[in-house]
């Protein structure tokens, strides 16, 4: 097990101190400490994967709290040779907080409960969502890992690993709980960062995307679309203005 430690101020302090509890119950895991912050998420990633061992790689932001079953039910899914990635949903810790985070938690359980079902029975582009979710560690090299090209590395890696003819698999049946964003500038910061990779990644990849073997045309067209959805906003914005004046 590793944890990736990205930080500047005393985080590593309260972690190194709680991964030595770890240690003396027999636990293996390692810290991960790098000397620049270059390529921030992606950077930090690409680090641990270097000194990574198993031929599967679990992702878990530090927020969120898996069950200890969950490697049981997700490595099943990599019997089948084409899988990729398994991908759970999420639940939400601080759901109850106030009503920002009660809005929040209903979008994100649309995106899972509608969005992310569909497009995975559909074969289009099925994000990985960047936690909670199992790689094969073989499609991760073939798909050169996490790049730090875009500002959403999960977006990168999943465009490149579907265009690479990968399967992803995405179960409702499981969600790994977590923190939501508890103020407006920390969801406006992770809007704008989302928004910007997802027109960062369209440039990257579309290209890719329309050549990709794909099970149907459809399903193509719905990977481009995705990787557009952002741009609603500003259209939506410019519609409201001209309704307005």
């Amino acid at each position: 097990m590793q944890v990736i430690d990205n930080s500047t101020d005393r985080t590593s302090r309260v972690v190194e101190r709680e991964l030595a509890a770890l240690r003396e119950r027999a636990i293996a895991v390692e810290h991960v400490r790098r000397e620049s912050r270059d390529g921030y998420k992606a950077g930090a990633m690409q680090r641990g994967l270097e000194s990574a061992t198993g031929e599967f790689v679990a992702v878990f932001d530090a927020d969120f709290v898996p069950e200890p079953d969950f490697l049981e039910a997700t490595v099943p899914y990599f019997e089948n040779p084409a899988v990729g990635c398994v991908q759970t949903r999420r639940s939400h810790l601080n759901e109850s907080h106030s009503w920002f985070t009660r809005a929040q938690a209903l979008a994100l359980d649309a995106h899972f409960a509608v969005e992310q079902w569909v497009r995975a029975r559909a074969g289009s582009l099925m994000s990985f969502n960047a936690t909670s979710c199992v790689w094969r560690r073989e499609t991760l090299e073939a798909a050169g890992g996490w790049s730090s090209e875009t500002v959403v590395e999960d977006l990168d890696l999943t465009a490149t690993a579907l265009a690479d003819g990968r399967e992803f698999v995405y179960t409702e049946d499981y969600a790994v709980p977590c923190e939501i964003p508890v103020s407006l500038s920390g969801f406006v910061d992770q809007q704008i960062r989302w928004a910007r990779g997802s027109a960062q990644n369209l440039r990257e990849h579309l290209g890719r995307l329309l050549r990709s073997p794909a099970p149907s045309g459809w399903a193509t067209v719905h990977s481009v679309l995705h990787m557009l959805h952002y741009a609603f906003y500003p259209c939506c914005s410019c519609g409201c203005s001209h309704t307005s004046s």
